[in-house]
C-alpha cells in the first residue's frame, strides 16, 4: 500500500471515530441532560428529538464497521509481496 493511501485512510478513520465519540458525548453528556430538564419543567412538546434516539449503538456500529475496513485493507493477498 502506498503511503499516501494508508495515510488518507488513517486520517479518514481518525476523524470518523472522533466524529462518532464526540457525538455520542454530547447526546449523553449535553442535550440529554437538557432535554431531562425540559421535559421535567414540561417545556418539552414534541418528545426527544431523532438526533439523539438510539446514539449508543449506532456509535458501536460506525466503530465496528471501521474496525472490519481496518482488518480488510491490513490483509495481504497471498500472491502480493
Amino acid at each position: 500500500m502506498q503511503p499516501w493511501l494508508r495515510n488518507s485512510i488513517i486520517a479518514v478513520v481518525a476523524s470518523i471515530c472522533f466524529l462518532s465519540i464526540g457525538w455520542w458525548g454530547a447526546c449523553t453528556f449535553y442535550i440529554g441532560p437538557q432535554l431531562f430538564q425540559a421535559a421535567m419543567a414540561g417545556r418539552l412538546k414534541d418528545g426527544e428529538p431523532t438526533v439523539c434516539q438510539d446514539v449508543d449503538s449506532r456509535a458501536v456500529q460506525t466503530l465496528t464497521a471501521l474496525l472490519a475496513t481496518l482488518i480488510g485493507l491490513g490483509s495481504t493477498p497471498n500472491n502480493q509481496p
